[in-house]
Order: structure tokens, then C-alpha cells, then sequence
């Protein structure tokens, strides 16, 4: 569509006829020049509509938007892509109708039949089953516009739950011209991830780590890598470019799940059902939908990946033949115990099997009939205690044993060649042969996390051998033997992964690269070979710790670093005692429950030249109860990059900042203040000064503090909570007016101490 006045019409032809590019050199050249000149002189706004492809503005004669011309350039496209490839200034997404919003669209479409007391409940579902979609909304609306009969409604319901065109115009309206999104994908690479995003249940967050394991490793989508990373990689690029085609949109978890819009879903279904005309392969999906029987085996035959998770299937009595079957996804049907002995029998390519957090027992010996299978998943199957010799499955390249009730180590193991992923944490072997997994030639990574028994150090220094290891997560005994071996230093740093813990801690991975160190009381000599590599560092109840400035391990590469619970810490750092770029990279740190830190920072100021900690960003200090000051004013100028601060539950302190001269613009990127359970705090600086950067402040539990922070005049909004008694309030000191103006819009009265802990609890549990 393009928007000209009346009078212009004929413009609108011109700009029409100019894109179409099957006009040869002469003619186009001729409608460019015509088209610039008509342009030249008039200020416009020109709106592109369900744009699929780019080009070039110039080559059609539209001179490119800027503030002289002042003219305006509207996109409207499924792509992130194609705006991109346009220049747009700005992008904004069309989200869906809200709930309220889509009923009264689908009560304007289809007239006073829902507002019938026998029919409004089940037209509701109906409405909701189009997601909030208006072109799902008009047609559905449209469809059921006139019937009054419950049955017809109920029916409507049951084909739209079950993603089936049966509703009048679903296929021609709805359908195809949201394929139009499906076939613009770039190759069918892309296409096949797209498709397979619909074997997870409706409004499924699906972990993106998962998914582009799946289709990168699993699955095999991803072509032309030569390892897991590189695929890995790959993946994550391909499920970009789905987002920027607004096929996924990001889950309601964050930025690492991603979820697929219901109708997207149903249009994926559409495309891969047995029924559709549209060559591909071919999905039975029955996901999600409360199942207590498997489908009729008639249903099995021709499909190439079946999805049947999350039902409530007990058993698997059949014996379907499914020729043509490559992947089968049974995982999260808890009730599911027993598979018939031929269950396997007729799969003959079958290459994934996924029966994870099932109640299985064992598995019948026609699973190694499955001479094709590359990925078999048991995890979380607590009550699995026996399975078949596993030496007959040649192409097993992936092997998940995690949390399964497993007690003997699987037989045949040392015959899986091609093995590149194994995982066996949270399991109870009464015996692991480590020698026997270290000689597997083709792996190339490895999980032992929180096993019966942590592995000892010694007995893993022979991973050394594991030339394709490039991903590692283990939990160590002890660190003695494991890095004094020769080779040690030279191995640890090709990996691009690792998670080793010494002593469980069971704290979630938070880096690609984590050493967490529990009860360790004296380091190791070689551990700097071990830490120097690391991007997370977790010491936890290590008591013979005093400070980190005595820590042997190199820190240099460190971004995020946790100490808690180590009595003996009694400052942070140092600076007499700290080389120059020891946290150089120190991005996040938490200090939690050391109850002898008395200070963060010693030994008076900085030197100069000392870059440690000038990429610090975020400060979380909890339960420190000596700490009576966080930083003194000369440090205070080392923390150009800190963003936020938070300080929970430390008794004794009375100031956060140290000292009367403080640098001009102290924390000038300070955006988020929390302060909890400081019943001394009575300042956060004793000298005046301005938070020019602060967006949001949470205070509680602060009763001696009479002084709040002051904001730059130029903030407008801040956001977050003060919590405290009406007393406390009105006894406050303001020497800025807009402070005063700011916090009052955040304040709310705490009519009790159990009232104001609410705040605390939330924000402890945050950090």
C-alpha cells in the first residue's frame, strides 16, 4: 500500500509499476527518472507494505529519507531481515491482540450468536485457540458467524485444539498466507529447524540450549561442521534467523527459551501432517495432549518423527511399523513403565530416541535391532534399572544416562566408537570404568557431575589422552594428581567448556567456564593452571582463605567471581599484595556470608597503574557482618563501570562510602541500588554528591538512614520500591526537592516489620 493524497495518485501507479523488475534496462531507467523527479520536490510519506525482499531505493528512483527532506519511509514486513537490509531507523513488533482486545474483534465478526448463554463458554475457547491473531480472529469469526447449535461450536473447538484446517477458510485464509513466512526461510536447512519446533507441546518454553542441541547434534539439520561447537554455532545462527522471520518469539523465561506461536504451530503441523499436499516429511504430533494410550499404529505408518511428549501414556503394548520413522520423542510421560518386547521391532531408521523422566524399567532387547540409532536419551528415568548390552549400536553418538536409577555401568559401552557426547551425573554405578571411557576415540564431551562418589583427581589425570574433548563437566574429590599431570596445562586449555566442581556445591552453571571449589583449605600448587582459564570462580567454605590477594590461581581471564561461607576471609583485596591486572576482567562479584570481612578494599589507595576491577559492573554483598564501610572514596574512582550495587543484611555497616573526597562524577553508570536490612547504615557518603545514571532504588530495613541519594535533575522517572514506616519517612533529610519529589511516587508505608521484609525476601531471592 502507498499512502500519497488523492491528487497523487497516479504516483501511486508509477511507484507500483517501477518495482517490478521484469521491465527490461530501458523502461526502467526511464520510470526511475520519472519517478525521482516527481519526488524531488514533494514531502511525503511512503508506506511499503508485507514487504518480503529488500532493494534498492535509489535504483527505483525514491530518494532516501533525511532530515532535509523531511519525507518518511513506513515498512511493513514479517522480517526483522528485510528491515534491516532497508536501513529502518526504527523497528517496531506488531505483538498480538490482548485477550479482552481479540473477543470483542471476534464478537464484532460474528454477531450476537456468541452472547447465547448455551454457546458464549465454548466460543470463548474458540476465540482463545486463535491466539490473538486478527486474521485468524476474522476468518474463524467469520466461519462461525450465524451458528447457533452447540454441537457445531464443540466441533469447530475440537479441529482447532488439534490443529486440523477442518474450519471453513482456515487453509486459504490463514494457512497459506502465513506459509508465505515458511517459504521466504532461506534454504531448507532453516525450514527443517522450523518444522521441528512443533514437536514440543503448545506454549511450550522451549530452552534454546535444547533446541539448537537438537537439531545441531540430535538431529543433524546442521550441515558442513566438523564438531559439536561448530554446529552448536550454526544452530544458534539458524535460530536467529527464525526469530528474525517472527517464527519464534522469545519466552516468557528470558532470552534463553524461545517459544512458537500456537497458529505458527498449527501452521508447522499443517505442513508436515500426512494429510497435507505439501512435499516434506511427515510429523505425527500429539503433544501435550493428556494422552493415556498411544495412537492406533495405523497412525505410525509413513510419519518420519513422531512426538508424543508430555502425555500420560501407561504402557507401549503395540508393535507399529513404521518404516520411514527417524526420530520418536516419548520423554515426560512419568506414568509410562512398560514397552513391549517388539516395540522396536519394525523402526529399521530410526536414529532418535528420547524416553527421558519416563518411569521405565528396563528396555526390551529389540533396541539393538535399532542398527541406526545415533542418539539415545534416558535421563531422569529414576526407575530404569537394567538395560541391554549397548556394544551392538554402532552409530550411538550420543548417550544421556543422567539421574537414571542405573546401578551397573551399561556393558558394550567400550564398542560405541563413534560415542561423542556421553552424560552420566546424578547417577549411582557402583563402579565406573573411567579407563575405559578416557579410550573412547571419537568424544567429545563428557558429564560426571555429582556422581555416587566424586572422581578422584588421580584417576582422571588420564583424560589427558582424550584428544577430541572439547566439553567437560566433572565433579573432582580432590584437585591432587588431575592438574600435576604433565600434559595437564596444554589439554585444559583446548577445551572451550568445562564445569568442574571439587566437592559438590550443586550451584547453577552460570559461565561456559566455571571451577567451583568447596571445603578446600589449602590450594594445590599447579591450580593457576586450572583457574587461568576460567571465567567463573566459585570458593565456597574454604576456611583457610584470609584474602584473594593470597589466592595462587591466575585471575586475569576472571569475569565472575562468588565467595561465601569462608570464615577466614578478612578483606577482599589487598592492593599491597595484588598484581596490577589480577581481575582485569571482573565483571560480577558476590561476597556472601563471610562473617570476618571487616574490609573489601585495604591497604590504602589503588595504584595508579593497577587496572584490576576497571571492568567491574556489578557489586551483591550479603550477610558480611563485620563490614562496617563497602569502599573507601579513593577506590570509588575504580568503579567507572559499576552498574549495580546491592547490599543485603550487614549489620554493622555504617556507611557504603568511606572518606570526604570524593571524585567529581563518582559512578557515573550507577543504574540500580538495593539496600536491605542495614539497621546502622546511617549515610551512603558523607559528602554530597549526585547519582547522575540511577534508574531504580529498592531501600528497606534502613532506619538509622536519614540522607537518600540524589538524582540528576534530568531524570524524569525512577523506578523500584522504598519500604519503610511512616516515621522513618518523615523524619528523612532532603537537600534536593526533586529527590524528594522522585521518592515520594516510590514510597510505600510498611505497617510492620514483617510487611517491610517482604522486599528483602524478593530481592534475596533475585540475588
Amino acid at each position: 500500500m502507498y499512502c500519497f493524497s488523492p491528487e497523487h495518485s497516479p504516483l501511486t501507479e508509477l511507484v507500483q509499476r517501477t518495482s517490478n523488475w521484469a521491465l527490461d534496462e530501458k523502461k526502467k531507467s526511464e520510470k526511475r527518472d520519472k519517478l525521482f523527479a516527481r519526488l524531488k520536490n514533494l514531502r511525503y510519506l511512503l508506506i511499503l507494505d508485507d514487504l518480503w525482499e529488500s532493494f534498492s531505493l535509489v535504483q527505483v528512483g525514491i530518494q532516501k529519507p533525511d532530515k532535509q527532506n523531511r519525507c518518511k519511509i513506513v515498512i511493513t514486513s514479517r522480517s526483522v531481515a528485510v528491515c534491516n537490509a532497508m536501513g529502518a531507523d526504527k523497528s517496531i513488533k506488531v505483538r498480538a491482540l490482548t485477550p479482552e482486545e481479540a473477543w470483542n474483534l471476534f464478537c464484532e465478526r460474528c454477531g450476537d450468536v456468541v452472547l447465547s448463554s448455551e454457546i458464549r463458554l465454548v466460543a470463548e475457547e474458540v476465540a482463545k485457540e486463535c491466539s490473538g491473531l486478527p486474521l485468524a480472529i476474522k476468518t474463524v469469526a467469520g466461519a462461525m458467524r450465524g451458528k447457533d447449535k452447540k454441537e457445531v461450536w464443540k466441533n469447530a473447538l475440537r479441529a482447532l485444539e488439534g490443529s486440523s484446517p477442518e474450519v471453513p477458510g482456515m487453509e486459504r485464509q490463514v494457512f497459506l498466507p502465513l506459509k508465505l513466512s515458511y517459504d521466504y526461510l532461506e534454504n531448507e536447512e532453516i525450514k527443517s529447524c522450523f518444522l521441528y519446533c512443533s514437536l514440543f507441546p503448545e506454549d511450550y518454553e522451549i530452552p534454546i540450549d535444547e533446541l539448537v542441541r537438537s537439531w545441531a547434534v540430535e538431529e543433524g539439520f546442521i550441515e558442513n561442521v566438523n564438531n559439536f561447537e561448530e554446529a552448536s554455532n550454526k544452530g544458534h545462527d539458524v535460530l536467529e534467523r527464525i526469530k528474525d522471520a517472527c517464527l519464534l518469539e522469545e519466552g516468557s523465561r528470558g532470552n534463553k527459551y524461545v517459544r512458537m506461536h500456537d497458529l505458527l504451530r498449527d501452521l508447522a503441523i499443517w505442513i508436515t501432517s500426512p494429510s497435507s499436499s505439501i512435499e516434506g516429511s511427515k510429523f505425527l504430533v500429539k503433544a501435550g495432549e493428556g494422552l493415556v494410550q498411544p495412537p492406533e499404529e495405523k497412525m505410525w505408518r509413513g510419519v518420519v518423527r513422531i512426538s508424543l511428549i508430555r502425555n500420560k501414556i501407561k504402557d507401549l503394548q503395540i508393535t507399529p511399523h513404521c518404516p520411514n520413522l527417524v526420530s520418536l520423542f516419548l520423554n515426560e510421560n512419568y506414568p509410562l513403565r512398560t514397552i513391549h518386547s517388539n516395540f522396536f521391532q519394525l523402526m529399521p531408521k530410526l536414529q532418535i530416541l528420547d524416553l527421558s523422566s519416563t518411569g521405565i524399567e528396563s528396555l526390551p532387547m529389540t533396541l539393538l535391532q535399532l542398527v541406526n540409532l545415533r542418539v539415545l536419551i534416558l535421563s531422569s528415568c529414576r526407575d530404569l534399572v537394567e538395560v541391554p548390552p549397548l556394544g551392538k549400536l554402532k552409530e550411538l553418538q550420543i548417550l544421556n544416562l543422567s539421574g537414571s536409577g542405573l546401578k551397573n555401568f551399561p556393558q558394550g559401552i567400550e564398542s560405541l566408537v563413534k560415542l561423542k557426547r556421553l552424560d552420566i551425573s546424578s547417577t549411582s554405578f557402583t563402579a565406573i570404568p573411567y579407563t575405559m571411557i578416557y579410550g573412547l576415540p571419537s568424544l567429545e564431551e563428557v558429564s560426571m557431575m555429582h556422581l555416587k562418589e566424586n572422581v578422584d583427581g588421580a584417576t582422571f589425570s588420564e583424560a589427558v589422552n582424550m584428544k577430541r574433548l572439547r566439553s567437560l563437566s566433572i565433579s573432582l574429590s580432590n584437585l591432587n594428581g588431575f592438574i600435576a599431570h604433565d600434559m595437564f596445562h596444554r589439554w585444559f586449555s583446548g577445551l572451550t567448556s568445562f564445569l568442574v566442581e571439587v566437592n559438590q556445591i550443586f550451584y547453577p552453571t552460570i559461565s561456559n567456564k566455571q571451577i567451583s571449589i568447596c571445603e578446600c583449605d589449602k590450594f594445590p600448587c599447579g591450580i593457576e593452571g586450572l583457574t587461568k582459564h576460567a571465567f567463573s570462580l566459585d570458593l565456597y567454605k574454604s576456611k583457610g582463605l584470609t584474602s584473594l590477594s593470597k589466592f595462587q590461581g591466575d585471575l586475569k581471564s576472571l569475569r565472575k567471581l562468588r565467595v561465601s561461607e569462608c570464615s577466614g576471609v578478612e578483606c577482599f583485596i589487598d592492593w599491597r599484595e595484588v598484581g596490577d591486572d589480577a581481575f582485569q576482567c571482573l565483571q560480577f562479584l558476590v561476597l556472601y556470608d563471610l562473617p570476618n570481612l571487616e574490609k573489601v578494599f585495604d591497604g590504602g589507595a589503588p595504584p595508579p597503574l593497577n587496572t584490576s576491577l576497571q571492568n567491574l559492573r556489578r557489586i551483591r554483598v550479603h550477610q558480611c557482618e563485620k563490614l562496617r564501610s563497602l569502599f573507601s572514596s579513593s577506590m570509588v574512582e575504580k568503579l567507572h563501570q559499576l552498574e549495580e550495587l546491592t547490599i543485603i543484611q550487614c549489620f554493622q555497616m555504617k556507611e557504603i562510602i568511606e572518606g570526604d573526597k570524593l571524585p567529581h562524577n563518582s559512578l557515573p553508570k550507577l543504574c540500580f541500588l538495593r539496600l536491605n536490612d542495614l539497621p546502622k547504615l546511617e549515610s551512603i557518603c558523607s559528602q554530597r554528591f549526585m547519582f547522575i545514571s540511577l534508574e531504580e532504588i529498592e531501600v528497606s530495613l534502613c532506619r538509622m538512614l536519614k540522607k537518600l541519594p540524589l538524582f540528576s535533575s534530568s531524570i524524569h522517572e525512577i523506578k523500584g520500591k522504598i519500604k519503610g514506616k511512616r516515621e522513618w519517612w518523615e523524619g528523612l533529610e532532603w537537600e534536593d526537592e526533586n529527590a524528594r519529589s522522585l521518592c515520594s511516587t516510590i514510597y510505600k508505608e510498611a505497617s510492620s516489620e514483617g510487611e517491610e521484609r517482604d522486599l528483602l525476601d524478593n530481592t534475596a531471592r533475585r540475588t
